[in-house]
């Protein structure tokens, strides 16, 4: 299982307000491994026995970023490493990583990256 490498998830002092060690890697290690499907918050709140708007509150407070937003960096991160593989199709890694269409993918990594993923792509594949 690997983490966004721009969120540091690793053993770390609990932040005042923050989720436990195990509740954050239990819920880290769910949406990794889920990365594909539709991921409800309520589902991840569950998962660490917290209401939804504590969880969103302790998710930030451990990781600086709103869950939606973790999610989506790992995404990216995911579609980085399988657009290093260089022979697979945009909207193919799109759909397998979770991301409603191409499109949407562009967007997303795009605004994150600070490129598209095809330039992204090509400029490491060559």
């Amino acid at each position: 299982m690997t983490f966004p490498t721009l969120i540091n998830v690793g053993p770390s002092p609990r932040r005042s307000g923050g989720l436990a060690p195990w509740q954050l890697h239990r819920v880290t290690g769910y949406i990794v491994e889920h990365l594909a499907e539709d991921i409800e918050l309520q589902m991840l709140a569950n998962l660490v026995k917290l209401s939804r708007s504590h969880f969103s509150r302790a998710f930030r407070a451990s990781t600086g970023l709103a869950p939606h937003q973790w999610l989506v960096h790992a995404r990216i991160n995911k579609a980085k490493e399988l657009l290093l593989k260089c022979d697979r199709r945009l909207a193919q890694i799109a759909i397998d990583v979770g991301f409603a269409d191409q499109a949407h993918f562009t967007r997303k990594f795009g605004r994150t990256v600070g490129e598209s993923p095809g330039a992204w792509q090509r400029t490491r594949c060559g």
